[in-house]
């Protein structure tokens, strides 16, 4: 998958997420990662589709792992502060 699809994917995941559509935006962001296993943004996107699909040690795990890999540092900081409400 080229950088263009990903951008694309990404965005179309992220509306998944904030129109409510949890378990069809878990289904793209676990694509989008399986693809990209070394970007910060996919694991980002795949932590919050995890929690809202009521997993949320997996969605910190994934969330702690944007850290490692260098996503953006505002969107990580946030969604770990969001995760850390669900407990």
């Amino acid at each position: 998958m080229e950088t263009r699809n990903f951008n694309k994917k990404l965005l179309a995941t992220y509306d998944h997420l904030w129109k409510g559509r949890y378990r069809l935006a878990l289904k793209e962001a676990k694509d989008l990662f399986k693809y990209f296993p070394d970007n910060g943004d996919a694991s980002i996107c795949l932590s919050w589709a995890l929690l809202e699909n009521g997993y949320p040690i997996k969605a910190l795990e994934f969330a702690d792992l944007a850290v490692e890999l260098e996503g953006d540092e505002t969107k990580t900081k946030l969604l770990r502060g969001y995760i850390l409400q669900a407990f």
